[in-house]
């Protein structure tokens, strides 16, 4: 299963809110999240407050412009904009270091048709912000955004090297 939700929890100590998704346990500590289950990621960012994430034992707390990535037994801490987080309710998608791979994921679920990458660039990271209603009238407008070359085909379209 791959999806994303948006989490708004009025932090309760009786009762908290926990969250179990792709091996990663999450707890509020009275906060706004967002969780995204990707092929082969997990990712939580924090948009208010702050989380308790324990992924496979190795519990940390986030706050308010952090996330951290799972990947089989790989974490990556990063920094997010709190505004950005849930930014797909509004239109936007945004990355800060994702493989194409993973870009290209998003932009299939979201666009509601199929976009691939070329394995010579599927693991290149893409850094900042995709407008979905822009990209879905025109995908070619990821070229320059990405720096790759945009091709439809029967399939969909296929994010490939330049030149």
């Amino acid at each position: 299963e791959r999806g994303e939700a948006l989490f708004r929890v009025k932090h309760d100590d009786r009762h908290p809110f926990a969250v179990q998704a792709g091996g990663v346990a999450l707890v509020d500590l009275g906060t706004v999240f967002d969780v995204r289950l990707g092929q082969r990621q997990t990712r939580v960012a924090v948009a208010e407050g702050a989380v308790l994430v324990d992924p496979k034992g190795a519990a940390m707390r986030l706050d308010a412009g952090q996330a951290v990535v799972v990947e089989q037994d790989r974490l990556v801490r990063a920094s997010v904009e709190p505004e950005d987080v849930g930014g797909w309710r509004d239109g936007r998608l945004a990355f800060d270091g994702a493989p194409l791979r993973e870009v290209a994921e998003d932009l299939s679920r979201f666009l509601q048709q199929p976009v691939s990458v070329a394995p010579a660039i599927a693991t290149r990271p893409f850094r900042g912000v995709i407008d979905l209603q822009a990209v879905g009238r025109d995908p070619a407008l990821l070229g320059a955004l990405m720096n790759v070359r945009v091709r439809q085909d029967a399939a969909g379209w296929m994010l490939e090297p330049r030149g």
